[in-house]
């Protein structure tokens, strides 16, 4: 009984350690919080560092090897109802994502929640840093494949932010001009 509760211990430690080094390609790819580097084995690949770090989530500056600035992944989140959750509870109404605004030319992507390790590891995968630098092809297919959905959802289809506009025709007779009339 004793060898299974020893067994059980080494094999929580095995895996909460393998949750902070991720393997990739047989190498691990490791994501250094305090220097920012992203490295497999002594080769650093690109620096990601971490901005406004608060409650397990953050933000992150991504940078090719020279140190200039690629793109930044921006920690977003709303909750879909206006119910109160009791203090301590998580809010099942909460949804949490990554926004990644590219530099080069401003375009955004969103992307589901993971951890500083994956989402390093996620970037070499899809081929958006490549020899320390960022890929333009890879980064076209990576917008074109992950989108935006996230804002879809949270502003509706037609991004106005939930207002509606009615544009009131034919004007009534005794004016020269159109009603328009803002609904919030």
């Amino acid at each position: 009984m004793k060898k299974i509760k020893y067994l059980a211990f080494f094999l929580f430690c095995a895996y909460t350690l393998s949750s902070f080094i991720n393997v990739y390609g047989g190498e691990k790819i490791i994501h250094n919080t305090k220097t920012g580097e992203v490295h497999k084995g002594d080769e650093v690949l690109f620096y990601m560092d971490v901005k406004n770090y608060a409650f397990g989530l953050g933000d992150y500056s991504v940078k090719n090897l020279a140190k200039k600035e690629l793109f930044y992944v921006k920690h977003e989140h709303y909750t879909t109802s206006t119910s109160a959750v009791p203090a301590g509870q998580i809010d099942p109404n909460k949804v949490s994502y990554f926004k990644i605004l590219f530099f080069n030319n401003n375009k955004t992507v969103e992307i589901p929640i993971t951890t500083n390790g994956n989402l390093a590891r996620s970037f070499i995968k899809d081929g958006l840093i490549v020899n320390g630098d960022l890929d333009t092809l890879a980064q076209a297919r990576y917008i074109l494949i992950n989108g935006n959905e996230y804002s879809k959802t949270r502003y509706g289809s037609n991004n106005n932010n939930g207002n509606t506009i009615i544009i009131n025709t034919p004007p009534p007779a005794n004016s020269n001009g159109f009603n328009l009339h803002i609904q919030h």
